[in-house]
């Protein structure tokens, strides 16, 4: 995401709650559930109305097609690269061990 001008470590400096669809997948094989922001000026969540409303702005769409270009360079690598994606396999098999020692 570098590369498009955003750097995902510095845009949510907590950890947010909420839920999503993966269920037990995650406990499986790697998952990632992706929030972005779709306005710099305004910080609403979805399922507000006043989300709505900024989600159909230019902006917004072009904060969605940014974060779909990442998403499909991260895909690429982890299909192109097996060392990567040797180093996400491991990274997981770890986080799910420590999980699961604790």
């Amino acid at each position: 995401m570098r590369e498009y001008g955003q750097d995902g470590d510095s845009l949510v400096p907590q950890t947010l709650g909420g839920s999503t669809d993966i269920g037990n997948v995650s406990y499986v094989l790697p998952t990632m559930h992706v929030l972005f922001s779709i306005s710099a000026q305004n910080k609403y969540f979805p399922h507000e109305v006043r989300f709505a409303a900024v989600a159909g702005t230019n902006e917004a769409l072009k904060q969605a097609v940014t974060t779909g270009k990442g998403h499909a360079f991260l895909c690429w690598d982890c299909l192109s690269d097996d060392r990567f994606f040797a180093d996400v396999k491991g990274n997981f098999e770890q986080k799910i061990a420590e999980a699961e020692a604790a």
